[in-house]
């Protein structure tokens, strides 16, 4: 019954995926580039979680959201008025987004491979036991609490465009040799 009123699955998952991202609160208050993109990033995390399965629906659409491409152009007029150019500003909510995106809809996934990694650590990767530390060290972080690992990967990222800002302020300023 419900084809009577869409085509195909693909619209049902885009009006789906749209209505989603309309209803959820990701604008905050801040007066700081970071905060801002944190808050969103943070936002866009919860709403993955709130909707299982939403990010890997995205992640299949052949087109985007309305909701998402309007949102996607304001935090990017967003990111402009503190001081990033244009190409910048897109930049920086891709990477983050799609590092979002990703974590959320990869997370069960990379959680079997972190029990594979275990045993392979144990009986070593091709017989190579001496790499069981490292294999170690990745499984600990799959095992751990996905929100806390992942809330270091846009840290990471943001450090990236911290510098990129202040490359850009410093070839405004007639400051940088490229």
């Amino acid at each position: 019954m419900i084809y009577r009123h869409v085509r195909k699955r693909t619209d049902l998952l885009l009006a789906a995926a749209n209505l989603a991202i309309l209803r959820f609160e990701w604008r905050g208050n801040s007066t700081h580039w970071r905060p801002y993109v944190e808050t969103l990033a943070l936002a866009v995390w919860f709403l993955d979680q709130r909707y299982p399965g939403l990010a890997d629906a995205m992640r299949s659409l052949d087109t985007t959201p309305p909701s998402a491409i309007r949102g996607f152009a304001e935090a990017t007029a967003q990111l402009e008025t503190f001081g990033f150019p244009q190409p910048d500003a897109v930049l920086v909510l891709d990477s983050i987004m799609d590092m979002t995106v990703d974590s959320a809809s990869s997370w069960r996934r990379m959680v079997r491979m972190g029990r594979a990694l275990l045993q392979a650590g144990h009986d070593g990767p091709e017989g190579a036991p001496s790499l069981a530390p490292q294999i170690q060290a990745m499984t600990k972080a799959l095992s751990g609490d996905p929100e806390e690992w992942w809330r270091r990967k846009p840290a990471l990222l943001l450090d990236g465009a911290e510098l990129l800002l202040e490359r850009t302020a410093q070839a405004q300023d007639g400051r940088v040799n490229t």
